[in-house]
């Protein structure tokens, strides 16, 4: 074996090994929490702090606490509300939040909640480019006795017909996992300059406009640390429901960029240029977002209305 080759399978072995070791905390407290016999309500703050030198280097020191209420008897109707915030050295780091309830999925709330904690270290880990340095990660799990779930269902105008600088009153409607049809009411104002013709109103939950740039990212073999954490950052958490306006114009996803109602021709020569390592990923539509109403569960789906502006 060439020295370049060992080399390369250690950085690739103790990338793993970070990346696993970084979310222990939070893996170890949903390993206990997805247990049958597990009844919790809320999980406190984990800590992990130290500095990844090298595979061979000292031990990191860490510490934790993991406090759990065997009280909850409704184990089988739980919401995870996760947040965290992981801190580099010398470079920016990122907070994180998502919301998990227990479904008829194969796989427990947990461990899907662990792998998605866990593949936020995946990205830093396995770059290709820079080894991150971490500096410290703090972790906390909410437990809650009930399926926090609510999917778009419906949404209402006045009038499809809106002129440019307007202001439209809009009425969403969600269905709960349980209980009564969740209505919320807010006001849309239209660009001044926005084209004339048939546009959306989009109302969504994060994955529909997560979706492209998660896309961009896994087609960029070689972005950097700096790029990976941008991108983690403009995640979109899935406690909120995003109200965006959609134009029938191309959006080009490059790295942590996002360029909207791009024309075609700066698209075909952007398309022209890359190469084999930078990849372009685009839409055929430009969603751009206009704001978001918060919640407290976990939000679903999404439900579009047309527009002519005149």
């Amino acid at each position: 074996m060439k020295p370049s080759d060992s080399l390369a399978g250690g950085q690739a072995l103790f990338s793993l090994w970070t990346s696993r070791f970084a979310s222990a905390t939070v893996l170890a407290a949903l390993a206990l929490i997805a247990a049958p016999a597990a009844k919790a309500d809320v999980v406190e703050t984990f800590y992990l702090s130290g500095n990844f030198g090298s595979f061979f280097g000292p031990p990191v020191p860490f510490t934790g606490a993991i406090n759990l209420d065997f009280s909850n008897d409704f184990a089988e109707e739980t919401t995870y509300r996760l947040s965290g915030k992981v801190e580099l050295d010398g470079q920016p780091g990122f907070s994180i939040a998502t919301m998990l309830a227990s479904s008829e999925a194969p796989a427990p709330a947990p461990i899907q909640l662990a792998g998605w904690w866990g593949d936020k270290f995946n990205r830093l880990f396995l770059n290709p480019v820079h080894m991150p340095k971490l500096k410290s990660v703090d972790a906390t799990i909410d437990i809650l006795p009930e399926r926090r779930v609510a999917t778009i269902e419906n949404a209402w105008i006045p009038s499809s017909e809106v002129d440019a600088g307007s202001e439209v009153p809009v009425r969403v409607f969600l269905r709960p996992y349980r209980g009564e049809r969740l209505e919320r009411d807010f006001t849309l104002k239209i660009p001044p300059g926005l084209a004339k013709g048939e546009h959306r109103i989009l109302l969504s939950d994060a994955d529909t406009l997560n979706r492209m740039q998660s896309l961009a990212g896994m087609a960029d073999r070689f972005m950097d640390i700096p790029q990976t954490v941008s991108l983690i950052n403009q995640e979109r958490s899935n406690n909120k429901l995003y109200i965006s306006l959609v134009e029938p114009r191309p959006t080009v996803f490059y790295e942590d960029k996002t360029l909207p109602s791009l024309p075609a021709s700066i698209v075909n020569v952007m398309q022209t240029g890359r190469t084999a390592s930078k990849h372009l990923v685009s839409s055929a539509e430009s969603a751009v977002e206009q704001g978001s109403i918060p919640f407290d569960l976990m939000i679903d789906g999404s439900y579009s209305l047309r527009v002519t502006v005149k």
